[in-house]
């Protein structure tokens, strides 16, 4: 399970980052190449193989396009390149995609490629535009996981909190006002026990910038009676860092709904206890 303190990439985003990036380190000569095509899409999936293998950012550029700058990430680290290799090694199988699209799938576990193969009046070629909303669908799909995870944690983290009477019942807040322990963190003193949560819940707040949100997702604990609260995840950037807005009630139910940007109330999320559920879709725990 990933923690609130070291959520890690997944291992389908660190070989999609090797993949992508193996030439982003050396591409200025790469720019003046017309992207290639190929006579079948077993020969265009080689080409890209062998480019990454042979660390080639020419034959990349050709293969990928001039414009596959826009597919690489900030941060690559050669064991990832090494990953996709060996599973390419391992296997390789083309797999029929949208429309009349391929994609090439690699390793044993079947790790598909983000971008499709598609065929022209000329030949098969590497749709770039296809593979950039194919990894926007993927990152938020991977941030939405990631949100799920972090509701479960802070339920724990709550439940922690409970036990050790550090509040009045349960914490009303992510972060503790200063010199206090109102909030599921706080800056413990040498010597102390930590916080229930660690200080990664700087980035879940309300207000956190939307470049800094926590896996593009913004989390809040609403208060709605003695006994009962909500804890809330949505997208920072709603159909851009994720799609879904996500409740976890404290009577141990997880919720959610199409985030259109609007925080619920607290009387809306009382309803929920009640079965009142609208336009929210209860997921299986």
């Amino acid at each position: 399970m990933m923690t609130i303190w070291t959520i890690g990439w997944t291992v389908t985003r660190r070989v999609l980052i090797a993949i992508a990036a193996t030439s982003a380190m050396m591409l200025a000569s790469a720019q003046g190449h017309a992207q290639a095509v190929y006579p079948n899409p077993g020969a265009a999936a080689d080409a890209l193989v062998e480019a990454v293998a042979t660390s080639d950012d020419q034959a990349l550029a050709r293969v990928l396009g001039r414009d596959y700058r826009s597919l690489v990430p900030d941060g690559v680290s050669q064991d990832d390149i090494y990953a996709f290799l060996g599973a390419a090694a391992q296997q390789r199988t083309l797999m029929a995609g949208a429309g009349n699209a391929v994609l090439l799938s690699v390793g044993v576990h079947g790790w598909t490629f983000p971008v499709p193969m598609v065929p022209t009046a000329r030949g098969w070629h590497f749709d770039l535009a296809a593979g950039r909303r194919e990894i926007s669908r993927r990152a938020m799909g991977r941030n939405e996981l990631a949100a799920i995870d972090v509701l479960f944690q802070l339920a724990t983290a709550q439940q922690d909190y409970i036990a050790r009477g550090a509040g009045q019942g349960y914490a009303r807040k992510l972060v503790s006002a200063r010199g206090t322990t109102d909030g599921l963190y706080w800056p413990a003193a040498d010597g102390e026990p930590a916080s229930p949560v660690g200080p990664a819940a700087w980035a879940m707040l309300p207000d956190t910038p939307v470049a800094d949100a926590f896996y593009g997702y913004r989390f809040s604990i609403v208060p709605i009676s003695a006994s009962r609260y909500a804890m809330l995840a949505w997208p920072a950037q709603p159909r851009k860092s994720g799609v879904h807005m996500f409740v976890y009630l404290s009577s141990s139910r997880m919720l959610e709904r199409v985030s259109d940007g609007r925080i619920p109330t607290a009387s809306s999320l009382n309803a929920l206890f009640d079965g009142v559920v609208g336009d929210w879709r209860e997921i299986a725990l």
